[in-house]
C-alpha cells in the first residue's frame, strides 16, 4: 500500500470495524481504536521528507469533462498537517477511553472519530478538488454526529454546527465550479497558479475558499457555532474541532 495511501485507509477500515462490532465488543473496539490511532499516527510521521510524492485511491469517475479521481500528492504544508492531524486523533482516542467509559454505543463513537482522521488526512493530502471537497464533507457529517452523541444541548449545538459548515462546503463547491470554469481542470496543481495574472472569476473562487476555510475553522465572523457546540459535544470531540 502506498504510503500516501495508509494513513487515509487504516483509520477508515478500523473505524468501519469499530462500527460493525458497536455494543457488543466494547474492549476490542477500544483496543483496535487505540492500535488504529497509533498506527495512522506512524504512518502520517513516515511521510515527513517525502515532500512531491504522488499516489493515487484506485478508483475515478469521469463525467464529460469531469474527473472526479482520488489523486494524492504531499506538499510541505500538507506533510505538516498530516502529522498534526495523526497526532491529535491518537490523543483524541486515548482521552476518550476514561472519559467515554460509561458510554454505550463506543463503536458508533470510535468510528466517527476514526473516519473523522481518515476524511482530515484525505483533505490535507488531495490533489483532486472534488476528492477534497468529499474528504472535506466526510469531516462536516462526522463532527456533526459526534457533537450530536453528547449532552441534552448536544442536538442544537449540532444543528448550528452542522449548518455552518454546511455553509462552509457549499462556499467550497462554488470556489471548485469557478475554478474548474477557468482552468477546465480539477487538479489542485492546475489551480497553484499566481493569483496576480487571474481574472475575477480566480479572484472569486479564492475568495469563497477563504470563506470557506475560516467558516470552518470557527473564526470571525462565522465562530458562533463552536460555543453552541461546546455546550453539549464530549470533551474529546471539543478538543479535535479547531484542529479540524
Amino acid at each position: 500500500m502506498d504510503l500516501l495511501v495508509r494513513p487515509i485507509v487504516i483509520p477508515a477500515i478500523a473505524g468501519g470495524l469499530c462500527f460493525l462490532l458497536g455494543k457488543r465488543a466494547r474492549r476490542v473496539v477500544i483496543a483496535l481504536a487505540i492500535v488504529a490511532a497509533v498506527v495512522t499516527f506512524i504512518a502520517s510521521v513516515s511521510l515527513w521528507g517525502k515532500v512531491g510524492h504522488e499516489a493515487s485511491l484506485p478508483w475515478a469517475l469521469k463525467l464529460g469533462d469531469f474527473e472526479i479521481a482520488a489523486q494524492l500528492k504531499l506538499t510541505h504544508f500538507g506533510s505538516f498537517l498530516s502529522l498534526f492531524i495523526g497526532l491529535f486523533g491518537l490523543i483524541m482516542v486515548l482521552y476518550s477511553v476514561e472519559f467515554m467509559g460509561k458510554f454505550e454505543d463506543k463503536g458508533k463513537y470510535y468510528a466517527y472519530v476514526l473516519w473523522t482522521v481518515s476524511g482530515s488526512l484525505g483533505a490535507v493530502l488531495a490533489n483532486n478538488l472534488i476528492f477534497f471537497l468529499v474528504m472535506w464533507e466526510i469531516v462536516t457529517v462526522m463532527l456533526f454526529l459526534l457533537v450530536n452523541m453528547g449532552r441534552e444541548k448536544a442536538p442544537y449545538g449540532a444543528a448550528k454546527s452542522f449548518t455552518v459548515l454546511g455553509f462552509a462546503d457549499s462556499a467550497m463547491l462554488l470556489g471548485i465550479i469557478l475554478l474548474w470554469s477557468e482552468t477546465k481542470s480539477l487538479s489542485m496543481d492546475a489551480a497553484a497558479f499566481p493569483v496576480a495574472v487571474g481574472t475575477w472569476l480566480t479572484y472569486s473562487a479564492y475568495l469563497l475558499f477563504f470563506i470557506g476555510a475560516i467558516a470552518k475553522a470557527g473564526a470571525m465572523p462565522f465562530h458562533s457555532w463552536i460555543p453552541a457546540a461546546a455546550e453539549g459535544a464530549p470533551t474529546p470531540v471539543m478538543a479535535f474541532l479547531p484542529a479540524s
